[in-house]
């Protein structure tokens, strides 16, 4: 799954949410060129989570602002 050129914004409004979540056991995602903000309106602390079944995720050329950029969950 390839998501490419999206913008992403203030996800999450009654508890902490990333931009994209990547949870069970997901792998080959590919996640580029995207705008992935939170400007205080929401409750995304993170741009990227990477869940810890998950394996192949790449995250490369994003504009990321407001969040840290990519977390993995502990294995």
């Amino acid at each position: 799954m390839v998501f490419i050129n999206n913008i992403i914004e203030n996800n999450g409004m009654v508890e902490e949410a990333s931009g994209f979540y990547i949870g069970g056991v997901t792998h080959d995602i590919v996640i580029t060129n995207n705008t992935i903000r939170s400007t205080g309106k929401g409750n995304q602390t993170t741009a990227v989570l990477v869940g810890k079944n998950s394996t192949k995720i790449t995250a490369t050329g994003n504009n990321i602002s407001g969040s840290k950029e990519i977390v993995y969950e502990q294995k």
